[in-house]
């Protein structure tokens, strides 16, 4: 996966694999990286993170239930979610996630994600404002402790818990 950052190209790439925790440490590692070059940069604040990759959208985390993350703003994770209607906070409220509610399944009264969700933060106004390291570190939490595999009509499928 690529993205900007500081108008330098930085590659990531993960390869899928069939064990789950094997997807879990390449997400961890491509996120550890990511956090590692924010707290590199020692940013004072998350508008400086913003004005330092030119664009001013909010920056947030797309992440794919496959084994995928980004870091990107806002409106590209938007067109690559499609409708994006379904919202969650996760991690006690610390991290809002939003998602296609048709990703969205139920089974046994708990909700699993099936495809692509937009992970960010929102201040005290509620609007939208930019990942920082510990966004990057509670969402690697979030997807470690929450990734699984489930099984419907005999099919077995990446998922994530949305506790």
């Amino acid at each position: 996966m690529n993205y900007m950052y500081n108008n330098q190209m930085v590659m990531l790439e993960i390869v899928k694999e069939d064990d789950l925790r094997a997807k879990r440490e390449l997400i961890q590692r491509a996120l550890g990286l990511v956090g590692a070059m924010l707290k590199e940069q020692d940013v004072a604040s998350k508008e400086e993170l913003a004005d330092s990759m030119g664009e001013c959208d909010p920056v947030c985390i797309l992440i794919c239930t496959e084994g995928g993350a980004a870091i990107m703003t806002v409106r590209d994770a938007e067109k690559r979610t499609g409708d994006a209607d379904y919202c969650i906070e996760v991690m006690e409220g610390q991290l809002l996630l939003r998602c296609c509610s048709d990703d969205v399944i139920c089974i046994g009264g708990t909700e699993y994600l099936l495809g692509k969700a937009i992970i960010f933060e929102m201040d005290e106004d509620g609007n939208d404002c930019c990942v920082d390291y510990d966004t990057v570190r509670l969402t690697t939490e979030f997807l470690d402790e929450n990734s699984t595999d489930i099984e419907v009509d005999g099919e077995i499928y990446d998922a994530l818990r949305l506790v």
